[in-house]
Formats: C-alpha cells, sequence, structure tokens
C-alpha cells in the first residue's frame, strides 16, 4: 500500500503436511501447559467452592472480531446476585462487587 510492504493476516502459508506439523504441535503445547497450571486451577476452583455458595465458573456469551459467538468460562469472582440489578457491566479498578477472594483473583488476573 502506497509503497510500504504489509502482512495480509486472513490468509496462511500453511498447508499440506505444515499443517498438519502445526495442528499437532498447537495441540501438544496446549495439553503440556493444561498439565502444568492444573494444580493451580483446582486450588482456585476449590477456594471458590470454600469462600462463597454457587458454581466456581462464570458463563457469559461473547463475540468475537468476526461476529461470531462463543461461551466464555471464567472463575467465579463476584457473588451469585451480583448483576441481578445492573445486568452484565465492565468490571471497575476497585471493583466494590467483588468477593475478597474475587478481588485477589482478578488483581493478579486469575480469574
Amino acid at each position: 500500500m502506497a509503497g510500504f510492504p504489509g502482512i495480509n493476516l486472513t490468509e496462511s502459508p500453511m498447508s499440506g503436511v505444515n499443517r498438519v506439523v502445526k495442528e499437532i504441535e498447537d495441540k501438544l503445547l496446549s495439553l503440556l501447559f493444561l498439565i502444568g497450571v492444573s494444580p493451580l486451577m483446582l486450588a482456585i476452583a476449590l477456594a471458590i467452592k470454600l469462600t462463597s455458595r454457587g458454581p466456581v465458573l462464570y458463563c457469559q456469551q461473547r463475540i468475537t472480531w468476526n461476529g461470531a459467538r462463543f461461551t466464555m468460562l471464567k472463575f467465579r469472582s463476584m457473588p451469585m446476585d451480583a448483576e441481578a440489578g445492573t445486568g452484565p457491566v465492565w468490571g471497575q479498578t476497585n471493583e466494590l462487587r467483588a468477593t475478597p477472594l474475587g478481588r485477589f483473583l482478578r488483581r493478579w488476573s486469575l480469574d
């Protein structure tokens, strides 16, 4: 564009064997990462269950950049009825609705 080089982010050079190898690599690395963080995730889930009533996970519908919907799962950091009066709203830096454990999880981006 106008003499400047550009990168097309909508096309992939992966095809054939390269695509298969990349897919296997992605899945293997994801599995290793999940195995590594699973003790931390289990500890967070137990802490949430022991400190507040309700489910451990919070589910919400989100929309991707191309308009597709997906269900997002997060560790619950607020009481069950926190959105009863307001509905879903963006969280604030000093969120008053968060539980004490939830504030800790949010501070360290563990939610």
